[in-house]
């Protein structure tokens, strides 16, 4: 295709690419646009495809030809002017016709996102702490105390309930002669439990087999939104009532795991546990404090079609991660307790961070000529089609299970698992592979050039082993 093109270097890394396409150019467009539209149109007389010119462009209007004339004539031009210009868009070109008339030259700015230049600095003078916490024998019991909690035992006893205690009975609540629960053989733990305010006091002191009709009033938060703040009957039977006993820091506390004889071998694991933690924490401190330094000492623009695109994604990911969990977006944002506006602002920022961290990083790949061979990529492939398969595994009923749900036929998941095979070779799934393993292989070289300080230092107050206490558990306690 023959045009002329200028270009112009615009702030925030962007070309603007003016483009001027001849008449005859635009004629040859028109040609073609008329032979598409005859196609799809059924003119009395004429087999598709077959009417004049003329009657085309009466039947479907000349503006409707032109305009899917341009729809092929403008994104082939401004291919051909990346090619002339031998620029590289990292993003969405922003398009303004110019000029589009009929039987006129065409001419139309294309404002383009480009790599930006980046000064990277002296990234080899970089020096970071690496903070690695220490692992106290407090933190242990910690961990301990709370894999007790979760090991509890319940004794059937027959004194009055207490709070504290459990208690199996049937539980029906009614309003205006209405059951709104009706729940036979439940357990809940009395002072431990989402009841309304009051429940707790009335079933303290029964005992098995006794029954208790009481009204309390429903809050304003409760689950059915229909009789909240109403008063409502209760009737309770207690069937059953249990109190708790604690193992204690003994071995039968470890043998209730599963996996260890002794408390001091549950002692072990769990001081392991923590500090290959503490290790990978510190390590990904080291990593977040390196980029940051990095980016801290570098210059460059960037492109805010970057920034928005990548806010996008992040946006799209996590709405489909709270629909595959059942959560419309409007109850998400309830959750994570934000207005749509302040989520979306919130995705900017990450969106912002994550761009500039990339330019940085590729920049330091392209001076220090980092590369990703395909074997290396062949791998990541395989590997992540081996995770795939095991969660399609992982997936299915063990056998003896009652099936509450129609399983995928083997024909099925075979189809899945070619579907999941197909992508991760697509070419946008190779270059995205491809670039975080180059990203990645990029971090550890800086780790390996620039000054690591390593410390070991105590946990700060607000820092408390117990919010980790469940992901340290033995294996068998967090299947």
């Amino acid at each position: 295709m023959e045009i002329t093109v200028s270009s112009e270097t615009l702030e925030k890394s962007r070309v603007k690419l003016t483009v001027d396409v001849p008449l005859e150019e635009v004629e040859i467009a028109y040609k073609r646009a008329v032979r598409r539209v005859s196609d799809k149109v059924n003119i009395p007389g004429f087999r598709r495809g077959r009417a004049p010119q003329a009657l085309v462009e009466r039947h479907a209007g000349v503006e409707s030809v032109f305009r899917e004339a341009l729809d092929r004539l403008v994104p082939a031009a401004y291919a051909e002017a990346l090619k002339q210009t031998e620029i590289q868009p990292v993003g969405s070109p922003e398009l303004e016709l110019l000029q589009a008339e009929k039987d006129q030259a065409v001419s139309f700015a294309a404002t383009v996102p480009v790599k930006p230049e980046v000064d990277t600095g002296d990234y080899r003078a970089i020096q970071i702490t690496k903070e690695k916490r220490l692992v106290t024998d407090e933190d242990i019991e910690v961990v301990l105390q709370s894999l007790e909690q979760q090991l509890v035992q319940w004794d059937e006893m027959d004194r009055p309930v207490e709070v504290g205690d459990r208690v199996k009975l049937d539980l029906r609540i009614s309003v205006e002669g209405r059951i709104i629960t009706n729940t036979p053989g439940g357990n809940l733990i009395i002072g431990e439990n989402t009841m309304p305010e009051g429940f707790d006091e009335v079933a303290t002191g029964m005992v098995a087999g006794q029954e208790r009709s009481f009204i309390l009033l429903l809050p304003d938060d409760y689950a059915v939104e229909a009789v909240r703040g109403k008063s409502a009957d209760f009737e309770i039977k207690v069937l059953g009532t249990s109190q708790k006993r604690l193992l204690g820091m003994t071995d039968d506390l470890a043998k209730a795991t599963g996996d260890f004889e002794t408390i001091d071998d549950l002692r072990a694991d769990v001081r392991k546990r923590l500090e290959q933690r503490a290790e990978q924490d510190a390590d990904q401190q080291a990593e977040n404090a390196l980029v940051h330094e990095l980016v801290s000492g570098s210059t460059f623009e960037v492109p805010d079609v970057l920034i928005e695109e990548q806010a996008q994604r992040l946006e799209q990911r996590e709405a489909f991660e709270a629909a595959q969990r059942g959560i419309p977006k409007e109850y998400y944002l309830q959750m994570i307790n934000l207005s749509e506006e302040e989520w979306k602002q919130r995705l900017q920022e990450r969106a912002e961070g994550m761009v500039r961290n990339f330019i940085a990083l590729d920049a330091v790949a392209s001076q220090e000529e980092i590369a990703v061979p395909a074997e290396e990529i062949a791998r990541e492939i395989e590997q992540s089609m081996a995770n795939y398969r095991m969660q399609i595994a992982q997936q299915e009923q063990p056998a003896g299970m009652i099936v509450t749900e129609k399983q995928p036929s083997k024909d099925q998941v075979q189809a899945q698992l070619q579907q999941m095979e197909q992508y991760l070779n697509s070419d946008a799934s190779r270059t995205n592979i491809a670039m975080n393993l180059r990203m990645r292989k990029t971090i550890d070289f800086l780790k390996e050039t620039v000054t690591i300080e390593e410390v070991t230092v105590e946990a700060k107050a607000e820092e408390s082993p117990a919010e980790e206490a469940s992901a340290e558990a033995p294996a068998s306690q967090t299947t």
